[in-house]
């Protein structure tokens, strides 16, 4: 077992400079271990490294069923959801102007 930080949980997942080394360290113990904190620290690195329509076609495939389901609003910046949800989706400062 090891401890992962997020650098190398980022370069196992995402194709980059150090993505055989990470998946080596993987083969060679594939028992990680890491804090919570990696998880914010792994969206951050998404974000930073240009993958924001990931994140944003998963914000609508994850969020598109809150009326039907949980009778509430989806409030988002996120102009892609948005538009592709308008049933859904409400921009902050409109869902503020609801209350």
């Amino acid at each position: 077992m090891i401890v992962a930080d997020n650098s190398l949980i980022s370069y196992f997942t995402i194709e980059g400079e150090f993505t055989e080394e990470a998946v080596a360290v993987r083969e060679k113990d594939p028992v990680w271990a890491a804090p919570l904190l990696w998880r914010s620290e792994f969206l951050n690195v998404l974000w930073l490294t240009g993958h924001q329509q990931i994140l944003s076609g998963l914000s609508g495939d994850l969020f598109a069923f809150a009326p039907d389901r949980l009778g509430v609003p989806l409030v988002t910046h996120d102009g892609e959801v948005l538009t592709g949800f308008p049933e859904t989706a409400v921009h902050p400062s409109d869902f503020l102007d609801r209350r």
